[in-house]
């Protein structure tokens, strides 16, 4: 009854407005006919057909959102007692005419529609997660609820406010920061916390987190190379990519990156994942040349395809948008390498940084994509502010728009970590001193100090986020840059994963069957597990040796059945050495067991 009685708050004001003099349990005798009763019903219905939700419905609690069925179906019978009072208030009209049943069945059409209106409404203003549940309440309720009309409807509700979305900031697979606490999907956690996480149990995890565009996410098979995985993580939906035909095994490629293209809504329309064959370089180590496959989700065909590139790629950190990945450049500072995987284009475009060349070692860079643009931030710390200067990148023709130039009365090292992925008038900073998270209203000119408060709706990973901007903007130690590459280094490791604003299906080629994270998991266990029954009885392993006394800085042993192979990487020979095992006298593994190890500069077999 609390939940029904909130509920009808709703409609109350409404309710006493138009039946103020009416009573809807006893039947009133009907009165004469009139103009004015006429009139009355037409202004009454016009006013219900656009009937609006008050605003501060959203705010209601996680338990009132998600009421159950029953009790939601009583909010349903609230609204249909409301327009059968405006039905009833005006019979008479229906009375007053010759064509009585007729009008009565317009009458009912009428009132079923301003039902469904209201239905509408409501549910648009409902978490999704909520909404997925009340398909399965009837067929009608399942095809309105999956209607162009009612999708653009939620997304005009909730697009306004940047605090309609989760997402988290991502270095690799690691989780710096994550926002949760939206009304958009009313997620229990963290965006990256849904993604499935290698379980590291063996020499490499069972799934391992490659990529993710639109709110799509691309995984490998720690196990099995051959074959990974594009879904969504917050419906489970994952669809299998097989290997190239050339590649059967995987053995010669690697999963490398995923791009995808997105309506006007934001739903993912196609997308692609692209694995890189080989990476030279040409004319004497200036230009290069990438061969990648490339797996579209239309045709389910992977296609092979050569970019030419003038320059060398910097170490494939990227960040990708609209179909297109943006590297850095290794050896000439400035500028940045693009390429359109939807295009026909064999060549990288040389996109211009726009404060190029102002070389101030002071300056943090960083590259980060927002409101559907590649986005460029600057920060200089002074005396008595930190100052920001954002630029954006034109879609149309690689030109940079200046956006903001904004100082903030916060004193310390703080570099740029991304901007928002809705909104380019809030960027996040980091305190390298204080270590803090600083949300800045560019438009406001105010900022807020972001805590770990996971009931709040905010996740912080201080050690991660610690680590990874240390080593990003730490250069100094990096002894394979030269000092103009050091003083101009931008940023293009930290990429957003940004849960989708609607619940659209993961897409697939025909006849390709849709797996669940349950089912994706399992036979991802279930590959290490034969793996590592193959690894024990033929007594395979790989190990790493780092620097030590006797022996070569690094080097990589695999043993088999009574022999381990060697070679030393920093040497000219192209040839392993063949070393046999001592005492080795054949397969007896329920008495003995073995194991390689180093100690002080020396393999050591026990």
């Amino acid at each position: 009854m609390t939940k029904v009685s909130l509920l009808t708050l709703i409609f109350r004001d409404k309710l006493q407005t138009v039946h103020k003099n009416s009573d809807v349990v006893e039947k009133k005798p009907l009165d004469p006919p009139s103009n004015d009763n006429r009139d009355q019903l037409t202004k009454e219905v016009d006013s219900w057909s656009s009937f609006q939700m008050p605003v501060h419905y959203p705010k209601f609690t996680k338990e009132q959102y998600e009421s159950n069925l029953i009790g939601f179906s009583n909010y349903m019978v609230c609204l249909q007692i409301s327009v059968t009072c405006l039905a009833r208030n005006n019979l008479q009209w229906v009375h007053s005419c010759g064509r009585r049943d007729h009008l009565h069945m317009a009458m009912e059409t009428q009132q079923t529609h301003l039902l469904e209106v209201m239905q509408t409404e409501i549910l648009a203003r409902l978490p999704l997660k909520t909404i997925s549940r009340f398909k399965s309440v009837s067929k009608k309720w399942k095809s309105t609820l999956e209607s162009p009309y009612f999708r653009r409807l939620f997304l005009s509700l909730h697009r306004d406010s940047s605090s309609s979305s989760s997402w988290s900031l991502l270095h690799g697979a690691d989780e710096l920061i994550g926002f949760h606490g939206c009304k958009t999907w009313d997620l229990p956690k963290s965006p990256a916390s849904l993604i499935p996480h290698s379980f590291k149990r063996y020499l490499c995890g069972d799934c391992d987190y490659v990529d993710s565009s639109g709110g799509l996410v691309l995984l490998t098979d720690g196990a099995d190379k051959s074959y990974c995985y594009v879904g969504n993580p917050v419906s489970q939906q994952w669809v299998e990519i097989p290997p190239p035909p050339s590649d059967p095994t995987g053995g010669n490629t690697y999963v490398f990156g995923l791009v995808t293209r997105l309506d006007e809504d934001g739903v993912v329309l196609t997308f692609k994942v692209v694995r890189i064959a080989s990476y030279q370089t040409t004319n004497d180590h200036l230009s290069s040349v990438l061969s990648v496959f490339v797996y579209s989700s239309e045709t389910g065909i992977s296609t092979s395809k050569v970019i030419h590139s003038p320059h060398q790629i910097g170490n494939m950190s990227k960040i990708n948008l609209n179909g297109t990945m943006y590297f850095g450049c290794l050896g000439v500072p400035g500028i940045l390498l693009a390429h359109d995987f939807y295009s026909e284009s064999d060549q990288f475009r040389v996109v211009q940084l726009p404060d190029y060349p102002d070389y101030n070692k002071d300056y943090k860079r960083t590259l980060t994509p927002s409101g559907g643009f590649v986005v460029y931030v600057r920060t200089l710390a002074k005396h008595d502010e930190t100052v920001l200067k954002i630029w954006r990148l034109n879609n149309d023709d690689d030109t940079w728009q200046i956006l903001w130039e904004v100082g903030f009365p916060i004193i310390g090292n703080y570099a740029p970590m991304a901007m928002h992925p809705f909104d380019m008038g809030t960027v996040y900073l980091w305190s390298q001193r204080d270590y803090h998270w600083v949300s800045c209203n560019l438009r406001k000119r105010d900022y807020t100090i972001l805590g770990d408060a996971s009931d709040d709706g905010c996740f912080i990973d201080v050690s991660v986020c610690k680590k990874s901007v240390d080593e990003i903007w730490d250069p100094r130690s990096l002894t394979d840059l030269d000092e103009e590459d050091l003083d101009f280094r931008v940023c293009i490791w930290f990429c957003p994963f940004v849960i989708p604003r609607w619940m659209a299906s993961v897409p697939r080629p025909p006849q390709t069957e849709m797996i669940d994270t349950t089912s994706l998991l399992s036979y991802a266990t279930a590959t290490h597990e034969a793996r590592m029954e193959d690894m024990r009885n033929d007594e395979y392993f790989w190990m790493e040796v780092e620097s030590g006394g006797g022996l070569p800085r690094r080097f990589t042993l695999l043993a088999v059945s009574g022999v381990f192979v060697a070679h030393d990487f920093y040497s000219k020979s192209d040839h392993f050495r063949v070393v046999q095992l001592p005492e080795y006298s054949g397969h007896n593994k329920d008495n003995i067991k073995r194991i390689l190890t180093t100690f002080r500069g020396f393999v050591m077999y026990v």
